[in-house]
Formats: structure tokens, sequence, C-alpha cells
């Protein structure tokens, strides 16, 4: 968090590390400014480390 400049430490909610994929499962409701911005910290670490990111929401859960 360079604004308030300290670190933070996210626990992500499920790693796939047979097919490197890093999941997030949250509500559509609950998706907010500080949820996209570790969405981006996410994602760079997966692109850093060969992982793909997946968001999960209702609507794929709606969907199986």
């Amino acid at each position: 968090d360079k604004e308030k400049d300290k670190l933070n430490n996210d626990v992500t909610d499920f790693i796939d590390y047979d097919n490197k994929i890093l999941y997030e499962i949250k509500p559509k409701s609950m998706i907010d400014d500080n949820i996209l911005a570790k969405e981006k910290s996410a994602i760079k670490w997966c692109e850093e480390n060969g992982f793909t990111y997946s968001m999960i929401t209702e609507d794929y859960l709606c969907n199986i």
C-alpha cells in the first residue's frame, strides 16, 4: 500500500498448485476498491510466478 507506506499480507481463498491457478471467492456485493487493489496485487504475483488468477462470484456458482 504505497499511499499508507506499509506492507499488507493477503490470504487467498484457494490455490490449485497442480494447475497453477489462484482463486479468490467473493460475492459481487463485496467487490469494492479495496478488493480491486488486492486483485491487482494478486494478478501481479500470478504473472511473476506462472499462475493464473480467477475471481469466483455468485455468477459462476449459479452456472455450475
